[in-house]
Parts: structure tokens; sequence; C-alpha cells
């Protein structure tokens, strides 16, 4: 498979809409990280999903970091339920910051 070449641009917006993450490469729709906002404010995202074509480009983690900035920038924490989202944050000690104090590392 190929390679995302160093200067392909991900960007990453919140679809509230959709209750998600949306990541786009190029204008087109890569993939996205679905969550539910808890009534505690908690977003749990249980959902993360890279499109077909699309895996093995690194999307996947650039999604995962934007999901990141997303909740330092709207002062939020997150509880990831999705295996592929709490693995990232696992591996990634200077992102835990956002995490749900209730969320087990």
């Amino acid at each position: 498979m190929e390679s995302a070449a160093p200067t392909t641009t991900l960007t990453t917006t919140d679809n509230t809409e959709l209750s998600r993450i949306d990541a786009h490469v190029d204008g087109a729709l890569v993939g996205f990280a679905a969550y539910e906002v808890c009534d505690d404010g908690v977003y749990t995202f249980h959902h993360t999903e890279v499109f077909e074509g699309n895996e093995g480009r690194g999307f996947g983690q650039r999604l995962a970091e934007g999901v990141v900035r997303f909740a330092r920038e709207q002062d939020v924490r997150i509880h990831p339920t999705c295996s592929f989202l709490a693995s990232y944050l696992r591996k990634h000690p200077d992102s835990q910051d956002v995490l749900d104090p209730k969320f087990e590392v």
C-alpha cells in the first residue's frame, strides 16, 4: 500500500450535527471519531474509523491527534471506549491530560 506524502495535510473538524470529529485530506472525508457527550460533560469516544483505501497512511494517528487538540481547545475531558483511541492515548503520555479522571490508562 502507498504511503501518504509527507506534505499531505489532514485537517480535523468538530461535526456537531453527527457528533464526531471528521478528518479530511484535500477536502475529502477520510475518517472520523464518533463521540457522545455525557451528562457530566465528558466526551465518550466510542468509534474511530479510517475509510477503506486510506488505511496505513498515518491518518488514524493524525485523527487521534486531532481529537486531543479538540479536547484541549474546548477544555473538555474524553473517555475513549474505542480501542484505537484508547491505545493511542496509552502510547502517548503527553496526550493524557485530556483524559477523564475515571479512565484508567
